[in-house]
């Protein structure tokens, strides 16, 4: 079993990578209220979009307006448990997530309006909580590039 360590270190290296791209003006990580931001993220190629990065949970969620905008359809439901009770939500599996460098495939979305995180960050179109091992580091600058053909 792998220790939860190791299991942490390609997210903090892919981390430390975005802090220093956004140090040489490619991406930029913001804290507003207390709260690590990201512009310039790409959900299936569409994009840029503003996410929430929460390190503290683990799934990803998108607004389902913005969701069907780029052609996200529901592929399941899910009992979620929060401290208000259960709720059963849809979301989608099979995303990838881009930022500059940075792409992880292979993600599952739950669908979600976001209410309490807009009460305080109301530009906010999803929040970014879960990185498995498939994330890839490139150092190419292309792929770094945030001036594609992107829609």
């Amino acid at each position: 079993m792998v220790s939860r360590a190791a299991a942490w270190l390609p997210i903090l290296i892919c981390s430390l990578t975005i802090v220093s791209r956004s140090l040489s003006g490619a991406e930029q990580i913001r804290v507003r209220e207390g709260r690590s931001i990201v512009d310039r993220i790409y959900v299936n190629g569409h994009g840029p979009c503003r996410f929430l990065v929460d390190t503290g949970t683990n799934v990803n969620l998108i607004e389902p307006r913005l969701a069907g905008t780029i052609g996200m359809n529901a592929t399941f439901r899910v009992d979620l448990a929060s401290a208000s009770g259960k709720t059963l939500i849809s979301g989608t599996d099979g995303s990838e997530i881009e930022l500059g460098s940075v792409i992880a495939n292979s993600q599952r979305f739950l669908f979600s309006r976001l209410e309490a995180i807009h009460n305080v960050l109301p530009d906010v179109q999803g929040v970014l909580g879960h990185f498995p091992d498939s994330i890839t580091c490139s150092t190419s600058a292309a792929s770094a590039s945030s001036s594609g053909n992107r829609t």
